[in-house]
């Protein structure tokens, strides 16, 4: 079978690879579609602290179960339309034990620790997969990923009905955050966005947009009557969104990391002391996330087709990615596989 297979920095190759065998415990699925991630982009430039090569990448994907083996998950059959949560833990450390294992130490992603959905087979724990009703396309199955992040952070950001919130960054973690938000009962849910293409993709989905430069504490107060920001969730992972982030949060309020940082960037303590504004960490999401995840887009709760910019075959990923990398105009890249 053919895969997308990163062999080092700016090193990804289409190659034959063989097909995986479904061991006790696993199911092995027939990969539909595979989206194309921020994190990707981070293990094709050398950068992602985890990835070794040669890996096959993609860790959101939906598919079909094609072969299972094994005891327990007894509702998982073959023939299933799934879903995949990608991340699974060692499950029996501290962290784990207490609910934590997608933050264990020992954690991994498939698509990144081992072989991803860039292939038109890959084999999972049987606890990955999550069945999807035929309602509900492949393409929305892969979506289910990205809106797990969104979902975690809603719930550590503790938004409740009739909260404001701002979501610092439009791209796709950032779009489904503040679907979430909304779903939650935010009161008023605002993005912060630079890019042109991104801005008029969150205007298009009912959010309104501002850009950096307007995004002040006084615009924001004007907008929310008053009230101000509860919560604002960084999607940006760039110095400019910390300095926003506590520039526009209301005291008490609360920041809710949720991209990926890449190098550490100064943070005012004596806004959040005075404040006492809480920050707070979002990384990925647990079992329980992803479930949620899936039951929003099977209920219909979140509008996902207008994320997906792009759709292309497997054999032009590489190209994808690389366009990528250098500013390409997209939201969600999907790759047709099998």
């Amino acid at each position: 079978m053919k895969g997308l297979v990163w062999h080092g920095k700016h090193d990804l190759r289409l190659e034959d690879v063989p097909e995986p065998h479904c061991g006790d415990g696993e199911a092995l699925l027939e990969v539909k579609y595979a989206g194309i991630c921020g994190s990707d982009l981070t293990i094709y430039q050398g950068k992602h602290r985890r990835a070794k090569p040669p890996t096959i990448l993609g860790h959101e994907f939906s598919g079909i179960v094609v072969e299972r083996r094994g005891e327990g998950y007894s509702s998982l059959r073959v023939g299933d339309r799934v879903a995949v949560n990608p991340v699974y833990a060692c499950g029996q450390c501290e962290l784990c034990l207490a609910g934590y294992g997608h933050i264990c130490e020992r954690k991994g992603l498939y698509g990144v620790d081992s072989a991803g959905g860039f292939a038109r087979y890959v084999r999972v724990a049987l606890a990955a997969p999550h069945r999807i009703p035929d309602e509900v396309s492949f393409e929305e199955g892969v979506l289910a990923e990205p809106l797990a992040v969104g979902v975690r952070a809603v719930r550590i950001g503790r938004l409740s009905f009739g909260e404001s919130a701002v979501v610092i960054g439009a791209g796709p973690i950032g779009l489904l955050t503040a679907m979430v938000a909304r779903v939650a009962g935010a009161r008023n849910v605002f993005l912060v966005e630079p890019q042109s293409f991104r801005k008029k993709m969150a205007a298009s989905l009912g959010f309104p947009v501002l850009a950096p430069e307007e995004a002040t504490r006084e615009r924001l107060m004007d907008l929310t009557a008053g009230r101000g920001i509860d919560v604002v969730f960084d999607a940006a992972g760039v110095a400019p969104a910390a300095r926003t982030s506590m520039a526009l949060v209301k005291r008490t309020g609360r920041i809710v990391v949720v991209a990926v940082y890449k190098e550490p960037v100064p943070v005012d303590l004596i806004a959040l002391g005075y404040g006492e504004v809480e920050i707070l960490g979002s990384c990925v999401y647990t079992p329980a996330d992803f479930a949620k995840s899936v039951g929003l887009v099977t209920e219909k709760r979140v509008g996902l087709a207008p994320l997906v910019s792009h759709r292309m075959p497997l054999e032009d990923g590489i190209g994808a990615i690389e366009q990528l990398t250098k500013g390409m105009d997209a939201q969600k890249i999907l790759l047709s596989v099998g």
